[in-house]
């Protein structure tokens, strides 16, 4: 009995862990600031239309092109990194 409560424990405090830790991308640590830029096609290439310090605010952009009928991508930025 107490073997499986401290077995479920250490499941939940697993799994808690992996979601904070899932929620930053890889590489944000000491590597640099991370900015995501929204792109639109435009004839022969991709425009930057927006630079943006998180992602919902460049989600919430792109839905805006896509809906008005522009091929939009996201990009991560990674700012100030090192070489």
């Amino acid at each position: 009995m107490l073997r499986k409560l401290v077995l479920a424990w250490v499941m939940a405090a697993g799994s808690v862990g992996g979601l904070s830790a899932a929620a930053q991308p890889a590489h944000a640590g000491e590597s640099g600031k991370v900015q995501f830029q929204v792109l639109v096609q435009n004839g022969s290439g991709w425009r930057v239309c927006g630079t943006y310090p998180d992602q919902s605010e460049a989600r919430r952009n792109a839905l805006r092109l896509c809906q008005e009928g522009n091929r939009v991508l996201i990009q991560e930025v990674v700012i100030g990194g090192k070489k």
